[in-house]
């Protein structure tokens, strides 16, 4: 008599349990390690020379005085620079804090992929993020990866709430909890991730056949006349809501809900708040969408990142074509992020903030990112299907090697001092002058003033000085209570040669008038207030 593969069923069932278990915790921390080494290599390389003022601006307001949300706006939360407090050498907050967000915004590709994909989630990550960084521009992958932008951030916390509400080590008060807390993060930091999130959750649940039948039922209604047919579908309902996936859409919803409500209070003090995310009228969609979709063609779409994402996606039919009869079943993770990003850039543009920000193509990113994932899984998964057990893990072992050797193709080997030489190199043209003049403003135009200030206070931390330059330009409301307590017969305000900002900028922020000291350094100029015996009439 034959006996059973193992004589205890329940225990081979455990043991396979575990042995799952043990191979996700495996795959998380491969991911993790691989995620923040590649961060490290971006974050200390050849990345820090595209900096300008709205990725200095973060810096500062972590060293200087931090808010909830970007100095004077009601929009972008700074979870990052509250976190980089304790960092108070400029050239290490800025490190930290773009180790943070690199780290942030390549782990996105890696959770959407969990969450989506499931059955290939590490290789599909990992083959997204590492074509994400070899086929895109160095502008766009600094957009996203660096400061300026909170998409990765955002993107990396909503997915992991989602993740963590359907972690089975927690119960599921826990698990309801933890993701809240995550999702209400991720819309603090970037409100339009709710954009992304729905559209994920709700094509996860069309495409997912076992997913709609628990939240619907069997679909069958009894003829027992309307109040029967009633009770049926609350009883539906009923299955949504306690479902993982209607309870994440709610959660999402909710964390929108209260992340809207406080930037609507931060609205009321802010110089410039917008409260941004009301819709255009629906009879101006199809304009909207025409012209924010021509932007995002011309930047990403028709570029090599464009192309790459075609070809992959007719790569993907050619396989589906040759292997049709082998791999059913392959293409609801990749149909979900497809139709993800599609919802997702026509929501995102619908928003009336696109229409005042001239249709800027780098609202549409997030939704890219979906089908750069959704493009990747649409190849990957039929030949991952055919593949053997030692061919998956050849096969992810490659995918790790190219991507954690695209950040040492793209930004050279790790060096703190060569990011130093850069930072001298693009940020530190007037801070020799403006050290020895013994400024203490900077004022002017917007994209002048925080770079400078930035490198300036960087080379004074690193002489032992005490000593603190101030910029005053746009968006310095909330350092105001610290830079006009200087005496006014101790400023002097440096502004760079040229520059048409400044009169604006001292008639904005009331100063007294001013007259040029004399002599001229080659690249700035010195102002002093005029005593009021010396003023005009």
């Amino acid at each position: 008599m034959d006996l059973p593969a193992d004589p205890i069923p329940a225990l081979a069932a455990d043991r396979d349990t575990s042995q799952d278990n043990s191979n996700q915790r495996a795959q998380a921390f491969l991911f993790l390690a691989a995620a923040a080494a590649a961060a490290l290599c971006i974050d200390f390389g050849a990345f820090h020379r595209l900096h300008n003022s709205d990725s200095i601006v973060p810096v500062l307001m972590s060293l200087w005085r931090w808010t909830p949300y970007y100095w004077e706006q009601d929009r972008y939360g700074m979870l990052v620079p509250l976190l980089t407090i304790p960092f108070k050498n400029p050239l290490s907050n800025l490190l930290a804090q773009s180790a943070i967000n690199a780290f942030c915004g390549l782990a996105a590709f890696f959770l959407c992929a969990r969450y989506v994909v499931r059955r290939a989630w590490l290789v599909t990550g990992t083959l997204a993020a590492a074509l994400f960084l070899l086929f895109n521009s160095e502008a766009a992958r600094f957009l996203y990866l660096g400061l300026a932008q909170p998409y990765g951030v955002g993107m990396f916390l909503g997915f992991s709430g989602l993740l963590l509400l359907e972690n089975s080590k927690f119960s599921r008060p826990s698990a309801i909890v933890f993701s809240f807390v995550c999702l209400l993060a991720a819309s603090w930091v970037d409100g339009a991730v709710i954009f992304v999130l729905l559209p994920v959750i709700f094509f996860r649940w069309l495409f997912d056949r076992d997913a709609r039948r628990n939240a619907s039922g069997d679909g069958s209604v009894s003829r027992g006349g309307w109040r029967n047919a009633f009770e049926k579908l609350m009883a539906r309902a009923r299955r949504c809501v306690d479902h993982e996936l209607g309870i994440a859409a709610a959660l999402v919803c909710a964390s929108f809900a209260v992340s809207y409500a406080f930037s609507g209070i931060v609205a009321r003090s802010v110089a410039y708040a917008e409260w941004p995310y009301s819709p255009v009228p629906p009879w101006k969609w199809p304009a909207v969408w025409f012209e924010f979709g021509k932007y995002f063609w011309l930047d990403y779409l028709r570029q090599r990142w464009g192309i790459s994402v075609a070809l992959l996606l007719a790569v993907g039919e050619i396989v589906r074509l040759v292997l049709r009869r082998k791999i059913r079943g392959m293409n609801a993770a990749a149909e979900n992020l497809v139709a993800s990003s599609v919802v997702s850039f026509l929501l995102i543009g619908s928003l009336s903030h696109i229409q005042y920000t001239e249709f800027d193509p780098r609202f549409g990113l997030q939704s890219m990112l979906l089908l750069q994932v959704g493009a990747v899984a649409w190849v990957l998964l039929p030949i991952d299907a055919l593949l053997t057990l030692n061919g998956r893990r050849a096969f992810i072992a490659a995918s790790m090697i190219l991507f954690l050797g695209a950040p040492l193709y793209l930004y050279g080997w790790p060096s703190r001092a060569r990011v130093r030489a850069d930072l001298d190199d693009t940020l530190g043209q007037y801070t020799p002058n403006i050290i020895q003049s013994g400024a203490t403003h900077i004022v002017g135009d917007y994209w002048n003033v925080w770079t400078a200030t930035f490198h300036a206070n960087m080379a004074l931390y690193e002489m032992g000085s005490d000593r603190r330059i101030w910029g005053v330009t746009v968006r310095s409301g909330p350092t105001e209570i610290f830079w006009s307590q200087i005496p006014p017969d101790k400023m002097r305000l440096a502004a760079v040669q040229g520059d048409p900002a400044v009169t604006y900028i001292l008639n904005m922020y009331s100063f007294p008038p001013v007259t040029e000291e004399q002599p001229r350094f080659k690249d700035i100029r010195i102002f002093k207030p005029v005593p009021n015996s010396e003023a005009p009439d």
